[in-house]
């Protein structure tokens, strides 16, 4: 956890907190008037035209966007850093213009996809743990660009580290929500069983009784926010894209088929991620997942714990439809989009806009809600968050 607060559980929780990201003075003055809005989307870095619609649409929300949260697959289609500037600098530059302090005017928040690091090898150190930095990929292997995008400031990872936390404040400095960014790409999988990111893991679980201590001295209870790549709950889709794995053919498929499905149906969620991440989210009491990897918008019921899991991966590259009668899902379709949140202390509104400016979903929960369903937003709401 960042800014003025501390919190002291010790050597761990201490290396933990200096990872986390600071709201800047240009932000919280971008928060003023009301509540604070972050936006989320994954799967966008291909320089299409649907990858600029959506950041057009977007621009809507420009003078009150306080930070934007990339799910992954930020530059298509092996992270290479030749197309850094195509598929993101020259796309979201609108946003990352210097402010009055020569900071971004909307700072992005990269999680890494397979696309990122497709060309890397997962490399253990000596003791068997992943490195929280470039070093837990064969960043120096011809193909491995995982070290220039980790490296490059408009991505937003702290001092190059994979996994970080951002700390969202109101304008008048209270905590509001702790968003954890994770790489899902050094987690277990049904691809890759036998891996594990212990070093992640123990980093997430110290950050959430960190944030628990910090709220039992407080009395505040903000937000807790996940974010990554491959979605925990995900509906599945027919063909070649899914939510276990899938993507190995994608590059060739997109070329020839474009959104077209094809074959049978296959599974969605992969259950060695959900195995090893969902106690964990459970116990930490996680309000809120957001993921993409599949190409498609979906918002899942809440689960059996309250957490909500969005995923949000129609960010620019060819969509699909999700087969919506695979999960319990309250929203969605297969349409480029991203999704903008407005936070408040105690409510969690959020709206869904395809890139022609059409709303899709819309919603809202408080900390009570628990496992009831989202309720719709009134007509009001609605033009407050959605714009229109």
């Amino acid at each position: 956890m960042s800014g003025s607060i501390s919190r002291t559980l010790g050597a761990a929780v201490a290396a933990a907190v200096l990872l986390t990201v600071p709201t800047t003075a240009a932000q919280e003055r971008a928060g003023e008037g009301g509540g604070l809005r972050i936006a989320f989307f994954g799967d966008s870095g291909a320089g299409t035209p649907d990858q600029k619609a959506v950041a057009r649409q977007m621009r809507r929300f420009r003078s009150e966007l306080r930070h934007v949260f990339l799910l992954g697959d930020n530059v298509y289609f092996n992270g290479r850093a030749r197309y850094f500037d195509p598929a993101f600098h020259d796309v979201y530059a609108p946003f990352l213009s210097p402010g009055p302090n020569g900071e971004p005017t909307v700072p992005f928040h990269a999680a890494l996809g397979n696309h990122d690091a497709r060309r890397c090898t997962v490399t253990p150190g000596p003791d068997g743990r992943l490195a929280a930095d470039r070093d837990a990929y064969s960043w120096r292997e011809e193909g491995c660009d995982v070290e220039e995008q980790l490296a490059d400031p408009a991505f937003g990872y702290p001092e190059g580290r994979r996994y970080y936390s951002v700390d969202l404040r109101a304008p008048n400095g209270d905590l509001w929500a702790e968003v954890y960014v994770l790489d899902s790409g050094t987690l277990a999988s049904e691809d890759h069983p036998d891996r594990r990111d212990v070093a992640q893991l123990e980093w997430l679980r110290e950050e959430l009784l960190a944030s628990h201590a910090w709220e039992a001295e407080t009395g505040v209870d903000p937000w807790r926010i996940v974010t990554l790549h491959r979605p925990l709950r995900t509906p599945s889709a027919k063909g070649y894209v899914f939510g276990k794995g899938g993507h190995e053919q994608e590059e060739m498929l997109i070329k020839t088929l474009g959104s077209a499905l094809v074959g049978p149906e296959m599974l969605g969620p992969d259950p060695k991620l959900q195995a090893e991440m969902r106690p964990m989210l459970e116990k930490g009491q996680v309000d809120v997942v957001f993921a993409g990897h599949n190409h498609f918008y979906a918002r899942l019921q809440p689960d059996e714990f309250g957490v909500r899991h969005f995923v949000a991966g129609g960010g620019g590259i060819a969509v699909y439809e999700p087969v919506l009668s695979s999960a319990p899902v309250a929203s969605g379709g297969g349409f480029h989009h991203f999704v903008t949140v407005v936070l408040s202390p105690d409510r969690f509104e959020y709206c869904v806009v395809d890139s022609l400016g059409r709303i899709r979903d819309h919603g809202w929960w408080t900390h009570a809600s628990g496992t009831e369903p989202d309720q719709p937003l009134s007509d009001s709401a609605r033009r407050r968050v959605c714009g229109r």
